[in-house]
């Protein structure tokens, strides 16, 4: 007969129960999701995970340091050619200047559409910690011409810092990691959508200014700020940029190993040139389009 340690058999019971309490957990943030999607506020209100979310907010309220930092960035892509070719809405061609304060903002309420934090009819101000990451996020097609937008926080904002959270020391990291995991998550989930919707919506009840959350294509970290008032948050400026290359990186399950093509290396004078040229012949073509139909009325 084979004789079990104390030590042994607390150490198998602590197992059965860590596995009990995730499958409980996973229950309670399911139900969460599913009573989401039916709309019902009031049955959400009386999921377990509700009652974790609004407990942990009340704790952080007093110990989240105030954000504050130099420069903070907005992509957005010029589909329209017309804003090019006609120089609309700041856009400068000879100076490189992309769009002004009122078009590199967060969009209107009549035609804001539904995003990672925000409802369709609410609109919040998306942000990068870097232009490489604000470029991404727009994810251009190769000789897209972008908007690049430069903001500066003009006083300290009170963040939400969800990228502390494999740092923080959680009784346990099941409910933080879900939330981590869904701000992270890619943009085709609408579903993981949902939930940052709605707990987005809950941390700015509880009067925080945004939310500070990893890039799910980059390694660096996106702002959202829910209320982009003058006295907090400013434009800079903003220049015109252009999508040269796209990069891909694939994890080999089988081999272990990475599959990737170092970025080409022939950026040069003659792309930049090439781009000017481009950008200067939409401007013309308008000019001339807009002249020829003066002519013919």
């Amino acid at each position: 007969m084979v004789e079990i340690s104390d030590k042994a058999s607390q150490e198998f019971i602590n197992r059965i129960n860590d596995i009990n309490v995730r499958f409980k957990n996973e229950k309670n943030f399911m139900d969460f999701c599913e009573i989401i999607g039916t709309c019902d506020l009031e049955s959400l209100e009386t999921t377990d995970f509700y009652d974790w979310l609004v407990k942990t907010l009340s704790k952080y309220l007093d110990c989240d340091p105030y954000f504050t930092t130099n420069s903070l960035y907005r992509a957005r892509k010029i589909e329209n050619e017309e804003d090019i070719g006609l120089e609309r809405h700041g856009i400068n061609i000879s100076q490189k200047i992309g769009y002004n304060s009122q078009n590199s903002k967060e969009p209107p309420l009549r035609i804001a559409q539904d995003g990672r934090c925000n409802l369709t009819g609410s609109t919040y101000l998306y942000l990068s910690e870097d232009e490489y990451t604000a470029l991404v996020e727009t994810k251009p097609n190769i000789m897209e011409f972008i908007s690049l937008a430069r903001f500066k926080i003009t006083k300290p904002l009170k963040i939400l810092d969800l990228t502390k959270i494999k740092e923080n020391n959680f009784e346990s990291k099941y409910y933080p990691m879900k939330i981590y995991n869904a701000f992270r998550a890619l943009p085709s989930d609408k579903s993981v959508y949902m939930v940052c919707q709605y707990i987005s919506d809950l941390i700015r009840k509880f009067g925080y200014d945004g939310i500070k959350f990893e890039s799910s294509l980059t390694t660096s970290y996106n702002l959202t700020i829910f209320n982009c008032s003058p006295d907090k948050i400013q434009f800079v400026d903003s220049r015109i940029v252009r999508a040269a290359q796209l990069w891909y990186s694939f994890v080999d399950l089988k081999n272990k190993t990475i599959i990737n093509k170092n970025f080409r290396d022939d950026i040069n004078d003659d792309t930049f040139k090439q781009a000017n040229n481009e950008l200067s012949a939409l401007k013309r073509q308008f000019c001339k389009s807009k002249k020829k139909n003066v002519i013919n009325s």
